[in-house]
């Protein structure tokens, strides 16, 4: 098994599933989580951010990512469940698989 942290666009997804038996999964949330989860990730590592939420989300691909919600074997929203939870979905539709 392996695991890919992220993908950024269809075709990255499309190159993996020619290649191998995959199961994507999309965590989101709500854009004010994801705006505040962000913001304390930029805290930690500012070199590593974009300055601000805004700024993330005008870049082209960064843009598109939420789209990849619509091509997932699995969506988690992780503003509903907490990180236990879910890798306990993630697990049980594994087990289905």
């Amino acid at each position: 098994m392996v695991l890919i942290d992220a993908i950024r666009n269809a075709e990255q997804l499309d190159a993996i599933r020619a290649v191998a038996d995959a199961l994507h999964v999309h965590l989101t949330a709500d854009e004010a989580i994801l705006a505040a989860r962000y913001a304390e990730r930029s805290r930690s590592n500012p070199q590593l951010e974009f300055p601000d939420f805004d700024r993330l989300r005008s870049n082209l691909t960064e843009a598109r990512v939420e789209e990849l919600g619509l091509e997932a074997d699995l969506l988690v929203n992780t503003g509903d469940v907490d990180v236990s939870e879910a890798a306990a979905i993630v697990l049980a539709k594994l087990g289905r698989r």
